[in-house]
């Protein structure tokens, strides 16, 4: 197992024609989903409707077995609020995304990288959940 250290290889390891399938039917539902995106120093953000939770998690759950070199962080806003994916990784991640989502990252009525994601502490979240 590679330590977090080791940078893994920027490729994809799909050659199972199930897998290639499995892919395209992830991104036909995934990319379209996306209502939000934020350009990061080494990667992008999406925000996605609290209700695409579990098409996140499964395309995370897809995408960590074939791309490794992915670094993947999930937050689940509370009461069903919206959903943001952190995808990065070590340099050249950020062009590698930017060829496998080029649709996803073109500014669109429901796209768009000029809003930055709304990102709340912690302790803004407990407190927002608990109404206080």
């Amino acid at each position: 197992m590679a330590s977090i250290t080791e940078p893994a290889a920027l490729t994809c390891s799909l050659s199972d024609p199930a897998k290639v399938e499995r892919r395209a039917e992830l991104r036909a539902a995934f990319i379209p989903a996306i209502e939000r995106t934020e350009e990061l120093e080494n990667g992008y953000a999406f925000q996605f409707a609290g209700k695409d939770a579990e098409l996140v998690l499964d395309f995370v759950a897809f995408e960590r077995d074939c791309c490794t070199f992915f670094s993947f962080v999930i937050e689940l806003a509370p009461k069903n609020g919206p959903v943001t994916l952190t995808m990065s990784g070590q340099e050249g991640t950020k062009a590698f995304i930017q060829t496998a989502f080029a649709s996803a990252l073109k500014p669109t009525e429901k796209s768009t990288t000029s809003k930055p994601i709304e990102k709340k502490s912690f302790v803004d979240k407990c407190c927002e959940a608990l109404g206080i």
